[in-house]
C-alpha cells in the first residue's frame, strides 16, 4: 500500500514538474498552432491533479485553436474537455465537447480521434449507469481502433465493454 501510494505521489510530482515547465514556454510562444498544441499538452497534464486549472487552460486553448482556424486543435482540445468535465461531474458541458470534438473529427475522417472519443462517451455514459449507451459507445471505439488495426487501444475498448457488460 505505501508503496503504491509513493508511486502516485512521484507521478503526480512528474506531472506537476512538466507542466511548470509548459507554462515556462507559454509567454514564448506566438498566437498559433505551437501555443495550442502546448496548451493542449499542459490542459491534458494539468488534468491529473488540477481540474479547474485543466479547464482553464483547455478553454484558452480552445478559444484559440478556433480563431485561427487550427480544426486539429479544436477537436482534440474538446475532446480533452470533454473528458475533464465529466470528471467533474458536468456531464452537460462533457457532451458538448464531446459533440463538438465529434463533429470535426468525422469531417476530417480522424478515426483515432473518433475511436477515443467514443470511449471517452462509454465511460461518460458508464459513470451514468447508463449501460445500453456505453455499450454502445464502447463498440463504437472499438470498430475505429480495428479500422486504424491499433490493437492495444481495441482491447482497451472491449476490455470496457466487457466490463459494461458484467455491470
Amino acid at each position: 500500500m505505501l508503496l503504491c501510494f509513493y508511486c502516485i505521489n512521484i507521478s503526480a510530482q512528474t506531472s506537476e514538474q512538466l507542466v511548470d515547465s509548459l507554462r515556462k514556454e507559454l509567454p514564448k510562444q506566438k498566437e498559433d498552432s505551437n501555443k495550442v498544441n502546448l496548451l493542449i499538452e499542459i490542459c491534458n497534464n494539468i488534468s491529473y491533479y488540477d481540474l479547474d486549472q485543466a479547464v482553464n487552460y483547455g478553454l484558452q486553448g480552445l478559444a484559440l485553436s478556433k480563431k485561427i482556424g487550427f480544426n486539429k486543435g479544436t477537436s482534440k482540445m474538446a475532446y480533452i474537455l470533454g473528458f475533464v468535465y465529466a470528471d467533474q461531474n458536468k456531464f452537460k458541458e462533457s457532451t458538448n465537447m464531446y459533440e463538438e470534438a465529434e463533429q470535426i473529427a468525422s469531417k476530417e475522417k480522424n478515426h483515432e480521434l473518433l475511436g477515443k472519443i467514443n470511449n471517452g462517451r462509454g465511460g461518460w455514459y458508464f459513470m451514468q449507469s447508463d449501460f445500453f449507451n456505453a455499450s454502445y459507445h464502447y463498440s463504437k471505439a472499438c470498430e475505429y481502433f480495428q479500422l486504424m488495426k491499433d490493437t492495444a487501444r481495441e482491447i482497451m475498448a472491449y476490455q470496457n465493454l466487457i466490463a459494461t457488460i458484467g455491470s
